[in-house]
């Protein structure tokens, strides 16, 4: 029963609009930093990992809350326009009916892709369980991921997801 509840939550999250948060990214090789659409995407200097770690805090807040304007200045133009605050709401509200308050967050690192780093954070939440036959319900670790960029100058979040 809980795996086909998971699996109607997943359904429902992609039909809802969690892909406005998921992005596919091109081959390196394809990618450019130079002018492309609205964006000027330039090589990331320095440790940005407390920028990751407030993005995240305000992400979670943000989704606990149902307030999008916690994140929206910390994304992209075109994930500004796409996230309406309707959208994030039902979003929102729908995580936070299947998995309740997401806990016990803890980061794990990051990866350097270049233009681009992706941050990854493991989290249990408080509806997110494993029940047995007899009875014992088991907490279950996810994964979220953040891929932050330079863009313009500014440190943005380019994508997100929970995994």
């Amino acid at each position: 029963m809980a795996v086909k509840k998971r699996l109607l939550f997943f359904l429902a999250a992609i039909i809802l609009g969690v892909g406005a948060g998921c992005q596919t990214v091109q081959k390196e090789n394809e990618f450019t930093p130079q002018k492309t659409g609205k964006n000027d995407y330039q090589q990331i200097t320095g440790d940005i990992t407390p920028v990751a770690k407030k993005y995240q805090e305000n992400f979670f807040k943000a989704i606990e809350k149902r307030d999008v304007s916690l994140i929206r200045a910390n994304l992209i133009p075109e994930q500004q326009e796409e996230l309406t605050p309707k959208r994030f709401t039902v979003w929102s509200e729908a995580i936070g009916k299947n998995m309740g308050k997401l806990e016990k967050v803890s980061y794990l690192g990051s990866i350097d892709r270049g233009l681009f780093k992706i941050f990854i954070w493991k989290f249990s939440a408080e509806k997110d369980r494993i029940k047995l036959a007899d009875g014992t319900e088991l907490p279950r670790e996810s994964m979220f991921t953040m891929m932050i960029g330079q863009v313009d100058g500014k440190q943005l979040i380019l994508s997100w997801r929970f995994h």
